[in-house]
């Protein structure tokens, strides 16, 4: 599966977040909404968080809930934890909780 956007919420706003999803990823947008970590109103220095800064696509930023939701209601249902021990029993896990379900 290919990957375009990258939507995250501002506790992932570092350049080291942003540059590997466009440069080892090859993801188009990383959309990480901007921490202002108490710097008024002077542009970020790196060239990924500043490109933000000035063209912000809050349209698309906004629609994070849907995910956020998703995540919720998977976290409701199954844990937010893996409680196997071993690494197979986790693979099993994580295979029985992205499988679909018929309810």
């Amino acid at each position: 599966m290919d990957l375009s956007t990258v939507l995250a919420d501002a506790g992932y706003d570092a350049e080291h977040n942003h540059r590997p999803c466009r440069d080892e990823l090859g993801i188009g947008r990383s959309i990480i909404a901007l921490n202002g970590r108490n710097t008024g109103q002077r542009l970020p220095k790196t060239p990924c968080r500043r490109a933000l800064r000035q063209h912000f696509p809050r349209l698309i930023y906004n629609q994070r809930w849907r995910i956020e939701s998703g995540f919720s209601q998977h976290k409701r249902r199954l844990g937010s934890a893996l409680t196997a021990h071993g690494h197979q029993a986790q693979r099993v896990s994580l295979s029985c909780a992205s499988s679909p379900t018929t309810s």
